[in-house]
């Protein structure tokens, strides 16, 4: 009975390290396959990886690119191994991820269309770890990765200052275009005002010159051919613009002197606008004009037999009579 208690126990002691080394390596499997999914390389497209420049390092032709998925600097495997002084076939960096698993978040795998694998990227963390790594840490690396740290800063740089460049024309065009518009309306405002200034000018003069020729006062000589010429428009049924016209004509045709000519030299030489004045002051204040003017109208007078001739030289003998009495009561 000891025998087979002892022999129990045995096997029991068995089976419990059985199951706890299965346990363990349950638990290390999980636990590897739990960091392998942290650290998977991340994939990207052919077309999200683009050549931005190749500089020299060494004699070696490095390669840098653009990855537009996040915006970052990347150099393939190959330059890194040849800048490292590595031979084909350029496998040690890839050796380099069974050792140092954080080394997978800084890789990034390119894949084509059919996503198969194309060639495997590093940005300057990822580099940076190559570099420092005891399995490369030499003055080869270590100059490396400065050297690098240098060409990322300086094409950062000027990527910035390309989308500053960039930024700057797009807010000066959108500056230029408010500035064009504005200048636009501000032209069409200006162009209003002025408009309605000379409109308000060209009424305040019309109303100026009424004031001035309402209020004008009549002269004594245009009060005695006043009478005249109201005898004629009578006579003759013509408006007074009428009998004017026909007057200037006649004045011309006798004394060869423009009517209009004469106004004019007669509104300057009085410093006046020719709204402001009358064609008959002009001829009243003319010597030739007004000893014209007045045979004219006499003789009009007499040849149509609308007043005597001898109450016509009393009238015109005696300057202080305004009225024709005798027929204009």
């Amino acid at each position: 009975m000891k025998e087979e208690t002892k022999s129990t126990t045995v096997n029991t002691n068995e089976i419990n390290e059985v199951q706890d080394t299965q346990t363990i390596q349950a638990t290390n499997t999980k636990s590897t396959q739990s960091q392998a999914q942290k650290n998977q390389i991340t994939q990207i497209h052919s077309n999200d990886i683009k050549l931005i420049t190749t500089n020299r390092f060494k004699f070696v032709d490095c390669r840098f690119y653009l990855n537009t998925m996040c915006d970052e600097i990347v150099v393939p495997i190959e330059d890194i191994e040849r800048a490292l002084g590595h031979t084909p076939p350029y496998t040690k960096v890839k050796d380099l991820h069974q050792y140092s698993l954080y080394i997978d978040r800084y890789a990034y795998d390119v894949v084509n269309s059919d996503d198969e694998y194309c060639n495997r990227y590093y940005n300057y963390k990822g580099i940076e770890i190559i570099c420092e790594h005891e399995y490369f840490n030499d003055l080869t690396a270590m100059a490396f990765k400065e050297w690098c740290q240098n060409e990322i800063f300086t094409i950062k740089c000027q990527q910035f200052s390309d989308d500053m460049t960039d930024t700057k024309i797009k807010g000066f065009k959108e500056m230029f275009t408010l500035i064009s518009e504005y200048l636009s309306k501000s032209s069409q405002i200006l162009n209003y005002l002025m408009q309605s200034q000379r409109e308000l000018c060209n009424t305040l003069l019309q109303t100026n010159q009424k004031q001035k020729t309402a209020y004008k006062p009549k002269s004594q000589w245009y009060i005695r051919m006043n009478c005249k010429y109201e005898l004629l428009e009578k006579e003759l049924q013509i408006s007074r613009n009428s009998l004017y016209s026909m007057l200037y004509k006649k004045i011309e045709e006798i004394t060869g002197i423009e009517i209009n000519a004469a106004f004019r030299d007669y509104c300057i030489e009085k410093n006046l606008l020719q709204t402001e004045a009358f064609k008959m002051d002009c001829i009243e204040n003319n010597d030739v004009l007004r000893q014209a003017i007045e045979n004219i109208v006499d003789e009009m007078l007499l040849s149509n037999k609308i007043i005597p001739k001898s109450l016509l030289d009393k009238f015109n003998a005696d300057e202080s009579l305004m009225r024709i009495p005798s027929l204009l009561s």
